[in-house]
């Protein structure tokens, strides 16, 4: 069960509710508890649901306590292995954006969203960076607009194009092109070119693909604008691996910085993503705040 059937105001108060129902809480299980809290207040409201119908249901659920936590969110699929943590339950955009983006928590190494081990927190980096606030918006992108998700979609976009352009103007390009490369940076396995060009292409493509479906879907369903930014960053993380990937190919002088050079463009592409949309965010709510106000007296 989701939020999606609930009015915009109504599922603002419930996210505002379930973050702030999970603020002491282990930052180890708050994501999971945080999810499962939102699912069992999408489970209690009708769509005619309003906010006060959401304190109601805060009232009647209570605290939240720190020190049982865990007991709620207790799943074989979750946990830790040796003190690394794992989590095989399906992957959902919600808790990809959340790994990747929550200025609220200082930690920048979180549990992956999905598999084993940590994910980088790109909003606790940009907070470290002095860029953004950690309490900028009251519910991540919750009040971003639609026009700011189209133009994240143009990234991926972009990235496809040149990646079709690459491919269709080097016609100088040899027959076999790299797919693996050892330690210093050589290549050492091998596919052909025209292998090499559909697999480039097609991943640039899907993840365009992706990102344009994200900003459709906050246009016609604003229910998904919680979720379309995780997309919308995977998009531009996969969308800038594949140009970097076509480029990496093409060097006469293959190198061992090309690697690390790539992961911090995909990085920088997924984070710059995530801080535009949170960015843009904060902007509404703050004109509706003024708004809110009203002119001084």
């Amino acid at each position: 069960m989701t939020l999606a059937h609930l009015p915009a105001s109504t599922r603002s108060a419930a996210e505002q509710w379930a973050t702030a129902a999970v603020r002491d809480v282990d930052p180890e299980i708050a994501p999971v508890l945080r999810e499962q809290l939102l699912a069992a207040i999408g489970e209690a409201l009708p769509a005619s649901a309003r906010t006060e119908d959401v304190q109601e249901f805060a009232d009647r659920f209570g605290p939240v306590q720190a020190d049982l936590a865990g007991e709620l969110v207790r799943s074989p699929l979750v946990g830790r292995l040796a003190g690394v943590p794992y989590d095989l339950r399906r992957p959902t955009a919600e808790r990809i954006q959340h790994a990747w983006w929550d200025p609220s928590r200082p930690e920048i190494l979180v549990p992956r969203a999905f598999g084993i081990g940590w994910d980088l927190n790109l909003g606790a980096l940009a907070v470290r960076l002095g860029i953004i606030e950690p309490d900028a918006e009251d519910v991540p992108f919750a009040s971003t607009p639609a026009s700011a998700h189209w133009i994240a979609a143009a990234l991926p976009a972009a990235l496809a194009v040149a990646v079709i352009a690459h491919y269709t103007a080097r016609e100088d390009l040899p027959a076999q092109l790299p797919r693996r490369w050892d330690r210093a940076g050589r290549p050492d396995r091998w596919m052909p070119r025209r292998d090499a060009a559909v697999l480039d292409t097609a991943v640039a493509l899907a993840s365009a693909a992706a990102s344009v479906a994200a900003a459709a879907a906050v246009t016609i369903m604003g229910s998904w604008r919680t979720a379309a930014p995780g997309v919308q960053a995977a998009a531009a993380l996969t969308g800038s691996l594949a140009a970097g990937l076509t480029i990496h190919r093409s060097l006469r002088r293959p190198t061992w910085i090309a690697g690390p050079v790539q992961a911090a463009a995909a990085l920088s592409a997924a984070g710059g993503t995530l801080y535009w949309l949170a960015r843009e965010g904060r902007r509404v709510e703050r004109s509706r705040d003024l708004d809110a106000k009203g002119p001084a007296t």
